[in-house]
């Protein structure tokens, strides 16, 4: 397939027409003529793209493939974008999927009664979850489906529930950058991922699998592993052997979600927390999740208590479920409702960012792993001090310690009061999700350690961020441009952004 690109406008509407870098004409000097222009030595240039009136479409989920005889078949499903009464506080009902290439409640709604964290979501998140929720197909039809498809897949076994599940797809824009140069050499590095195009990253095409096995006794499960054929992966197999129908001594629901690493933090978060909210609708009074990998940090059990499960006693190469087996390995790596879903579970209630008054210095004091240090930062630290002493608004600058709180329920009301995270590359910088909206996030990027895993999800939850790229020395240590953080710091902390980060991505340029 080809796709058809429009024009780039000119370099007076707002971009460069080179890389379509916001806010620099191709000199690099700035051009957004929406802004005031700021003394060179107080405030770094701001990449921005121009404004516009946000585009509204109606969502919809679109399954593409070629028939034997190459023919395009393209069948379109609009989404129902009310929003589900849901309770966090009680276990979801099971969800009915009998009915074929419906839209089932992802996850089921509860009709008794709306909790206030969804009002709350709404304004902190400035977004509606049941917009991104994936659409799913339980039957297979094979007059348009692609062979691959859940439903059509070919499983020995009775009472196999197989479903297909569409993601809307989305895009958020690139981050911003204090010079020109950092824009150029991050959208070169950040190629690898996303489709790029009028400063914003493409996510399409996302697809996920749930495939629900009877109770029983099973063996072959995929082990943890940074390997092809772990959960998450391209080659991971769902075909489990099922050894006997006895599936006593276990529990009533497993989920297997053995993902690369599984058992730390940082790495249950963007994996293993996907495949177990992917498979939530099926989940019983007693689930319980598999990892073939060491015993999980407590923090992982933490979470686990949160989305209302518990880990699977080790016990050997097999598992047994008295009800079901749940295979989900298959998910998206990114995608915004699993990313906002994960917010809901954990009751994440941030304070509106003009009210928070902690500036949030995670550092790599504390870390397990030693490098990315920066060099300056007894300097950066005065210098801050500084600037929210003249603020003369109640900020303080805190230095973040994990260590600090017993537990991930004590950390997270902690962060409703943070406006800014600031610090270099690390695991404990993944804790910026429990800030909420609008939040500046400022993330150190080493350029020998390039990643741009904390702009997609920072852009997910539409908080502010910035990537400050830097050269470093030995063991990856960096030396921070002390100025223009406190310049960024100056004019972005305790504000809301003007647009959101994040849309839903659609082909066709339409206008209203």
């Amino acid at each position: 397939l080809t796709r058809h690109h429009p024009p780039r406008a000119p370099p007076d509407q707002g971009r460069s027409s080179s890389i379509g870098l916001r806010g620099f004409d191709k000199s690099g000097n700035p051009n957004d003529s929406r802004r005031e222009a700021a003394p060179q030595k107080q405030k770094p240039t701001m990449v921005r793209p121009p404004l516009g009136g946000r585009r509204h479409f109606s969502m919809l989920a679109a399954a593409v493939i070629l028939s034997s005889s190459g023919s395009i078949l393209l069948m379109m499903s609009q989404l129902d974008k009310s929003f589900p009464d849901l309770d966090v506080d009680q276990q979801p009902p099971p969800v009915d999927f009998k009915r074929p290439d419906k839209k089932q409640e992802y996850p089921p709604a509860n009709p008794k009664s709306k909790h206030p964290i969804y009002e709350l979501l709404a304004d902190n998140l400035r977004t509606n979850i049941s917009n991104w929720s994936p659409l799913v197909y339980s039957t297979c039809d094979a007059s348009w489906m692609p062979e691959l498809f859940a439903p059509c897949l070919d499983i020995p076994g009775e009472n196999i529930v197989k479903q297909e599940l569409v993601y809307p797809d989305f895009r958020i824009r690139i981050p911003h950058f204090v010079n020109n140069q950092d824009g150029q050499y991050w959208l070169k590095e950040a190629a690898i991922r996303p489709q790029f195009e009028d400063n914003w990253g493409m996510y399409k095409g996302q697809y996920g699998q749930n495939i629900v096995y009877p109770g029983g006794t099973y063996t072959g499960m995929p082990t943890s592993g940074w390997h092809e054929s772990s959960c998450m992966n391209s080659k991971v197999s769902h075909q489990l052997k099922r050894e006997n129908a006895d599936g006593g001594g276990g529990a009533e629901t497993v989920v297997i979600a053995s993902a690369p690493d599984v058992h730390s933090f940082q790495h249950f978060l963007d994996r293993g927390t996907h495949i177990i909210l992917q498979s939530e609708p099926h989940f019983t009074n007693d689930t319980r999740v598999w990892f073939s990998s060491r015993l999980p940090q407590s923090t992982v059990k933490q979470i686990l208590e949160g989305l209302s499960t518990q880990l699977y006693p080790h016990a050997g190469g097999s598992i047994s479920a008295s009800k079901q087996v749940i295979f989900s390995c298959r998910a998206p790596l990114i995608h915004p409702y699993l990313s906002l879903r994960l917010l809901e579970r954990l009751h994440v209630r941030p304070l509106p960012i003009r009210e928070r008054k902690i500036v949030l210095y995670v550092g790599r004091k504390n870390s397990r792993n030693k490098g990315r240090n920066v060099r300056n930062e007894d300097l950066l630290f005065e210098r801050i001090r500084h600037l929210l002493a003249t603020r003369m608004k109640n900020e303080t600058l805190v230095y973040f310690d994990h260590t600090e709180w017993p537990t991930l329920q004590d950390m997270i009301p902690y962060f409703s009061n943070v406006a800014a995270v600031i610090g270099p590359h690390g695991g404990s910088f993944f804790n910026h999700r429990w800030a909420g909206r609008d939040t500046l996030v400022m993330e150190f990027v080493p350029k020998s350690r390039f990643s741009m895993m904390f702009w997609e999800e920072a852009s997910i939850l539409n908080q502010n961020y910035w990537a400050i790229l830097l050269d470093t020395t030995g063991n990856h240590d960096m030396i921070a441009p002390v100025n223009e953080v406190v310049n960024v710091l100056d004019k972005h902390l305790g504000e809301p952004l003007d647009h959101p980060s994040l849309e839903h991505y659609y082909p066709w340029k339409i206008g209203k």
